[in-house]
């Protein structure tokens, strides 16, 4: 073999190991993974925002529901979900080295206060002297 030929070959090895290790240590991280469905429906939740409590460190759930949180810290972590509409939930957990533990959470819903809303429209007329329309909706309106 010619010497630039063994040189190569040397170089594309080290490269192939630089580029091999990182998907070794993910392999051997902590993660937390699951799904997040309505609790009366069992119905997958899209979107949900699921946390590990003061790490920052969070995922959304998929179309199907599903999440994962990978590569997380050593100790005990409070995994948070949250969705507007639903009430939150935590589950406190401890989760092995190089393991996946799996939580699932079965959200419920809750209703929403809030205050009276105000809708504003303009509408331009031709012949008629009409600036603007307000109209207020309460919620013994919407009942």
């Amino acid at each position: 073999m010619k010497p630039s030929s063994v040189r190569l070959a040397f170089i594309a090895t080290v490269f192939s190991l630089i580029l091999g290790v990182p998907q070794d240590v993910n392999a051997q991280g902590r993660a937390v993974a699951g799904t997040v469905t309505d609790a009366r429906t069992g119905e997958p939740i899209s979107g949900a925002q699921i946390s590990v409590r003061d790490r920052g460190i969070g995922a959304l759930s998929n179309a199907e529901g599903r999440y994962v949180l990978p590569n997380l810290p050593a100790g005990r972590l409070e995994i948070r979900v949250l969705y507007l509409g639903y009430s939150p939930q935590s589950q406190t957990v401890e989760v092995p080295e190089g393991e996946t533990t799996v939580i699932n959470f079965a959200m419920t819903v809750q209703a929403i206060q809030m205050e009276e809303l105000v809708a504003t429209g303009y509408a331009t007329q031709t012949r008629r002297e009409v600036s603007s329309a307000i109209g207020t909706v309460t919620s013994v309106n919407l009942e």
